[in-house]
């Protein structure tokens, strides 16, 4: 138990060092690699984003660079990056996402993949 909004980071935290200590074999971390993505692309994954159970996600961009502001991901926007043209990570904590077009070719959605769960959240604006 914690004292805090943000237990779950903590506990988090606390399994990866316990797992690096013992060489837990299921406990690796994910080793990603930042590709080069074109702005155009970026720009179109800019907006908000909401869903019920994983609330309210805004995507924004400063300086080329994507940014992610969700309250379970404390105060401050993560800085996305990206993986490839659609997956983009933050380094902070284990969470990717996954940017979703829809027959159109507007991007629809982004599926947040964090703390072994998958949220499929829905672009408003």
């Amino acid at each position: 138990m914690t004292n805090s909004d943000g237990g779950e980071f903590l506990i988090q935290e606390l399994l990866r060092a316990v797992a690096k200590e013992y060489s837990w074999p299921d406990s690796k971390p994910v080793e990603h690699t930042v590709a080069k993505i074109d702005l155009a692309i970026l720009r179109a994954y800019t907006g908000i984003y909401e869903e019920s159970n994983a609330g309210k996600i805004t995507v924004s961009m400063k300086n080329n660079t994507l940014y992610s502001q969700a309250t379970p991901l404390g105060p401050e926007p993560q800085e996305l990056y990206p993986e490839s043209s659609t997956d983009f990570f933050i380094l902070s904590n284990d969470v990717t996402l996954s940017f979703q077009k829809d027959e159109k070719g507007k991007v629809s959605k982004v599926i947040v993949h964090a703390f072994g769960h998958d949220f499929e959240v829905k672009k408003t604006s």
